[in-house]
């Protein structure tokens, strides 16, 4: 018996169409957690843009990378999922496939917190100077796990090239 027929499930249709469910239920979570964190840390940064306050500027880089963290583990869920289906279910693969390899959306989601955690910086470097070498070691420490969460993000995604 070859490696692929001991790997093998069989899959029923209530399975698989279960599996389909929870899939778009990720999908559906990821964005609305992302949009909801987002918004959190908008709202936050327009409103301290003028007080700001080394607590709040630390708090908003921690909300990037949390955002950015629920995302990946988002991914990773249906990504399991799909791993699923595809061992029982490799008709229904094309369900799965997002677009074409130059319409990856991971590696500009993860830049676009990367600049918002930037951003941050930025704000408390000119409202605090004195404290340039803290405001570096958090930048580096957001970046650091932004570049984690992003291998982690795409580690294992056949689908996705980028």
């Amino acid at each position: 018996m070859s490696d692929n027929e001991c790997k093998e499930i069989t899959i029923s249709d209530n399975e698989c169409k279960e599996i389909l469910e929870w899939s778009r239920h990720y999908d559906n979570l990821l964005w609305i957690v992302t949009s909801l964190l987002t918004g959190a840390n908008a709202a936050l940064m327009a409103i301290a843009a003028d007080k700001l306050r080394p607590e709040i500027g630390v708090f908003g880089m921690i909300l990037t990378v949390a955002t950015v963290f629920f995302a990946t583990s988002f991914r990773s869920i249906r990504r399991r999922l799909h791993e699923q289906l595809e061992a029982g279910r490799p008709q229904y693969t094309y369900l799965l496939k997002g677009g074409e390899e130059w319409l990856g959306q991971w590696l500009p989601y993860v830049l676009f917190f990367a600049m918002v955690a930037i951003l941050w910086t930025w704000m408390l470097w000119a409202k605090y100077p004195q404290h340039r070498c803290i405001w570096g070691s958090v930048l580096f420490l957001s970046l650091a796990s932004l570049t984690y969460l992003f291998r982690k993000g795409k580690s294992g995604n056949r689908s996705a090239k980028n």
